[in-house]
């Protein structure tokens, strides 16, 4: 994701934090987290977020985070990606932001 952020996407400087879930249980890599009576399924890139943004971090931190950890994906765009994952797990409610500290100027 280059340029300006996609409607819906979080930007690079977006900070995000885990939500607290009720229970989660970890294997492989993937996780199942229990919040609010639902039971969501994470993958590895999802639950190495969760784990990671626990006390706040931000999408370019995350994707560096990322990139350490399982290397560039295939289409070579780690923020892009990122970004995707971040806004995955905002929607389904298990990430939120604290601040979006997008440059007023544009």
């Amino acid at each position: 994701m280059s340029g300006p952020a996609q409607e819906g996407m979080p930007s690079a400087r977006t900070v995000v934090r885990t939500v607290p879930a009720h229970d989660e249980l970890h294997r492989d890599g993937e996780s199942l987290v229990l919040l609010d009576g639902q039971v969501r399924r994470v993958s590895m890139l999802g639950t190495l977020v969760r784990d990671r943004a626990r006390d706040g971090l931000g999408v370019a931190e995350l994707a560096e985070v990322l990139a350490e950890e399982f290397g560039p994906p295939p289409d070579g765009d780690t923020l892009g990606t990122t970004a995707q994952v971040v806004a995955t797990l905002l929607s389904v409610g298990l990430l939120e932001v604290v601040d979006d500290l997008e440059d007023p100027a544009g």
